[in-house]
């Protein structure tokens, strides 16, 4: 049914380069001989302009030929492999087939223009599997280099690296990415999502303070780099006078009652900090993050009971290392009392 659909779609005088590799797919997922006819076809057509030259290899790529259109590509007239979209294409069949010599014959030389930087990207990862680590990171600093100027770039080649497994190389990447005006902002969300799910809290702190370039204006910004101020004790004073106006512009805001309660428990004010807390909701206290706060400062208070309490929920959040250090000290202190 879907493959005689597929035929009346390719019938039609309207039909474009995209509709006939859809026909090919429902060629390919009918296991229909006429296949390799209908491929042949297609090919020939694609070599009238590099778009479908690269739609062609694409398709190839992700319909399990790749090794078929490294083969095809000695069929490309130089001009289309030349074309960015072509090679880019290409170089995915390489990749696909893993093969590492066929990529630095493929890359070397000429120039990709305004991606560039992946060609030596490219490269790098082709050095590196091949054992040639001191290569591959000649051809990493090369494509670096180049990003350094356009930093809308790293990003792109962020997602190439992460498919790869190279997570630090990534993390590089995206602190480049944050240079720019326009994507630098998606590029520190991915690092705190990173950073926070790492327990990284400085590079948290960091992702924060640059994040607030961005967005000055932003108090559930300006209230983390508070609470990452104070855990951190760096600009703890400046964090005290950010938490305690975000608090009373806003008291009702569990955030922000946590952070200031926690501004006043760390400079020895553990009576206010308790009534600050008192003022939300149970329901608000019961939250783990909030709770974690809580019990911490209750037990500092002197309530062991309740602390204990809220230690246990907050025990399931999703706590940093300094978090997690002031819940153990909160349970030595009751314990020794």
């Amino acid at each position: 049914m879907a493959l005689e659909f597929a035929r009346t779609l390719d019938a039609l005088p309207e039909r474009n380069f995209s509709d006939q590799l859809l026909f090919l797919t429902a060629l390919q997922a009918a296991g229909d001989a006429t296949l390799a006819d209908g491929l042949h076809e297609r090919q020939r057509q694609a070599l009238q302009n590099p778009e479908e030259t690269a739609a062609m290899v694409t398709w190839m790529n992700a319909h399990g030929l790749a090794h078929d259109a490294i083969s095809w590509s000695e069929a490309i007239p130089l001009n289309l492999r030349a074309n960015i979209l072509v090679a880019v294409a290409l170089s995915d069949s390489y990749m696909a087939m893993r093969d590492w010599t066929g990529i630095l014959r493929f890359v070397q030389g000429g120039s990709w223009g305004q991606i560039d930087f992946l060609r030596n990207a490219l490269a790098a990862r082709a050095q590196r599997e091949s054992g040639n680590e001191s290569a591959a990171q000649a051809q990493w600093r090369e494509a670096l280099k180049k990003i350094n100027s356009a930093p809308k770039q790293a990003l792109l080649l962020a997602d190439t690296v992460e498919r790869w497994g190279w997570d630090a190389e990534r993390t590089d990447l995206l602190w480049l990415a944050a240079k720019d005006p326009e994507r630098g902002d998606d590029a520190l969300k991915t690092l705190y999502a990173r950073f926070a799910q790492d327990g990284a809290t400085q590079d948290l702190y960091r992702v924060c303070l640059h994040r607030q370039e961005f967005h000055p204006a932003d108090r559930n910004i300006q209230n983390n780099v508070a609470q990452l101020s104070l855990l951190l004790d760096m600009n703890a004073d400046r964090a005290r006078k950010v938490a305690r106006d975000l608090y009373l512009g806003d008291p009702k805001n569990a955030a922000y009652a946590s952070t200031y309660a926690f501004a006043l428990h760390s400079s020895g004010d553990s009576k206010n900090a308790v009534k600050t807390m008192s003022g939300l909701t149970d329901a608000q206290l019961r939250q783990p993050q909030i709770a974690a706060y809580y019990g911490i400062i209750l037990a500092t208070a002197g309530d062991a009971e309740r602390a204990l309490q809220f230690l246990d929920l907050g025990a399931s959040a999703k706590l940093l290392p300094e978090e997690k250090a002031l819940l153990e000290k909160a349970r030595r202190q009751i314990a020794q009392n």
